[in-house]
């Protein structure tokens, strides 16, 4: 037989509660996710603006790489599933 969920105060608290942890959830999610679609044409920006100083062009490029990758390992890091 299905069990059936029990009513009470304690069930409509954790509700309250899981519904409040989601929300926070989705609203740091979006930022996390956001930064990419920002940071994708600055790599493209660094070599056109860098043009003429490749020594620079490759510092800065690198250190773009650099700034991706560490963002990437904290979104990861931060998933619990992986």
């Amino acid at each position: 037989a299905p069990a059936t969920p029990v009513t009470g105060g304690a069930d409509a608290a954790n509700s309250n509660r899981w519904d409040e942890l989601n929300k926070t959830r989705r609203e740091q999610s979006m930022y996390k996710f956001l930064f990419p679609l920002l940071y994708a044409p600055a790599l493209p920006l660094i070599r056109i603006a860098l043009r003429n100083h490749p020594h620079l062009r490759n510092r800065a490029y690198g250190a773009g790489i650099a700034v991706g990758l560490a963002h990437a390992g904290y979104v990861m890091g931060q998933d619990s599933s992986v």
